[in-house]
């Protein structure tokens, strides 16, 4: 899945909510709806499994 079509997804399924301002340069926020924001803790998990991951190859004790 492309970033573009992810974020598309994930507007409508009501994760990220997307601010436009008026102004130029253009400029665009994005911020999470609670909903979004669940999936914080699951992130968090898999960013700290794959940091083990990377320190174990490079330690060479990979299981």
């Amino acid at each position: 899945m492309e970033k573009a079509d992810f974020l598309v997804r994930s507007l409508r399924e009501c994760l990220i909510i997307r601010k436009k301002y008026a102004q130029i340069p253009p400029k665009v926020e994005y911020s999470l709806f609670s909903k979004g924001k669940s999936i914080i803790p699951i992130l968090d998990a898999l960013c700290e499994w794959g940091e083990e991951q990377l320190q174990q190859i490079s330690q060479g004790t990979m299981t």
